[in-house]
């Protein structure tokens, strides 16, 4: 009887203990919420991504500068967050808090290691006066598609090919794209260029196990030789092309 009474002290202690170390991974993953001032601080040390969750609408009356916007009410929106690359740290905001707070918590249980909210949104950064970019549309242009059999064509009737998966709401995507029509334009005769928004291409970012954006590949001679996400300098691309 008393063997049996140690017995279940030790399950007991063992479950305590395990508990406690489950609530310790809990709070070290947890969003961490600062003020506008330290948030303005913080993404003016770059290396991380602005993500606003506002609707369009929201987004016409002002928006951070080099802002991501994913709409908190897309249908899509989980789908979209977990092609933010897990590498960097994540800056989120919207009206007042509320949304971002929930969106910054999807994101850790996507696997995000750090993420800061934005304590009340956009209007506390509009209380302190601090800049926003006006008039700037977000909505996204007509995305031209493309079947997965069309791909598979060129992929095997060119030598190499270099595969551009972006979206329209990526803001490093946006900073890449002039870098990728500079090695477009340069080497017309040697090298053909796929761009590949995910929002129309979600069946082929699986069959290529696209995970995030942006996203690089290139082929030469029908197989895979490099593939690489997030910004990438011209000369890394050109030195896996060439």
């Amino acid at each position: 009887m008393i063997l049996f009474s140690r017995s279940i002290l030790v399950l007991i202690s063992l479950l305590f203990v395990s508990s406690c170390a489950q609530n310790s991974d809990v709070n070290a993953q947890s969003v961490k919420e600062v003020g506008v001032t330290e948030f303005k601080l913080l993404i003016a040390t770059g290396g991380g991504i602005l993500l606003d969750v506002r609707t369009p609408d929201e987004i016409s009356g002002g928006y951070i500068e080099n802002s991501t916007h994913i709409n908190y009410y897309d249908s899509k929106f989980e789908y979209k967050l977990s092609l933010i690359p897990k590498d960097k740290t994540i800056y989120v905001y919207c009206l007042s808090g509320g949304r971002s707070l929930k969106a910054a918590k999807k994101l850790l249980e996507l696997g995000q290691s750090e993420v800061y909210n934005l304590k009340g949104g956009i209007r506390s950064w509009k209380s302190k006066k601090y800049p926003l970019e006006m008039g700037a549309s977000v909505s996204s242009p007509p995305i031209k598609s493309m079947s997965l059999e069309e791909l598979e064509l060129i992929l095997s009737s060119e030598s190499i090919v270099l595969i551009d998966f972006h979206t329209e709401w990526c803001v490093p995507c946006k900073k890449m794209a002039p870098v990728i029509a500079e090695i477009e334009q340069e080497n017309t005769d040697l090298l053909k260029v796929v761009k590949l928004d995910l929002d129309a291409h979600e069946g082929i970012s699986n069959k290529f196990n696209i995970t995030a954006v942006p996203t690089y590949l290139i082929y030469k001679n029908g197989k895979e030789v490099w593939r690489a996400s997030g910004t990438q300098s011209k000369e890394n691309i050109e030195n896996q092309i060439f």
